[in-house]
């Protein structure tokens, strides 16, 4: 007959025996995709600051726009939104604007935006404050004919892979995989700026580029570092932007 303790350990091994298969094989719950931040609230202008501080009029919410039938090179809105669904719309005055810079500082990110560009518009998105992916009228420019500086190009870097363009005064859609330059403890860069994938339309017109330097056009006083803010170019000429979410993470 077994004594007491042989007793009560072999009850212990029955009920690791009935356990383990819980304790060691249990399904690891899948991590939850980061949720996106999103840049503008759809009524004001929160979390958002300009570049020109005397110029800061010149960017409003509403609640439609559409191209000026008297000049297609101007965009004209209207009304004021009911919910938060509203319009960032950028204007200019004696052919001046300013831009805008988000709160919200950013590392490797995937960014979504729309956009709506009138004839012959003229606007980016500064990845970082400094790195620029145009957003420009391009429409009808063949393949073969594009620059650095057309719709999906990077200023002095890389011209777009194909013509993405619409015609003006219609939404846009530009989705935008970001890596962010690396540094070591001691400040040093370590590896470029890099993007990974950039769609404008749906369409690929950038791919695993590096960006060794800034592109120019970008925030002043601004250094490359491990994060920085999202910047709408809105100095050149109208443009249109709602949707505005950024994703963390490759």
């Amino acid at each position: 007959m077994a004594s007491q303790p042989m007793r009560t350990f072999r009850t212990v091994l029955q009920i690791v025996a009935t356990l383990a298969p819980a304790l060691f094989f249990a399904p690891i719950a899948p991590a939850a995709d980061p949720k996106p931040t999103v840049l503008f609230n759809g009524k004001d202008l929160s979390n958002w600051s300009v570049t020109d501080k005397g110029r800061a009029n010149l960017w409003s919410v509403a609640a439609t726009v559409t191209l000026d039938p008297k000049n297609l090179k101007l965009l004209t809105p209207a009304g004021q939104p009911t919910k938060n669904d509203g319009l960032l719309i950028a204007q200019l005055k004696d052919f001046q604007g300013t831009n805008l810079v988000s709160a919200q500082s950013f590392g490797d990110c995937t960014i979504h935006i729309e956009f709506l560009l009138p004839k012959d518009g003229n606007s980016g998105l500064f990845l970082m404050g400094l790195y620029e992916l145009q957003l420009t009228d391009s429409l009808g420019i063949p393949d073969a004919k594009l620059q650095e500086g057309d719709h999906g190009g990077i200023p002095f870097f890389k011209k777009p892979l194909t013509n993405a363009s619409v015609k003006p005064g219609q939404w846009q859609t530009c989705d935008v995989t970001f890596q962010a330059p690396r540094f070591d403890a001691s400040g040093r860069k370590t590896a470029p700026a890099r993007i990974l994938k950039a769609l404008l339309n749906d369409k690929l017109v950038q791919q695993n580029l590096d960006l060794p330097e800034p592109t120019g056009g970008g925030l002043p006083d601004h250094h490359e570092s491990p994060t920085g803010p999202i910047m709408l170019q809105g100095n050149e000429s109208p443009v249109a932007f709602r949707n505005i979410t950024v994703t963390p993470g490759p």
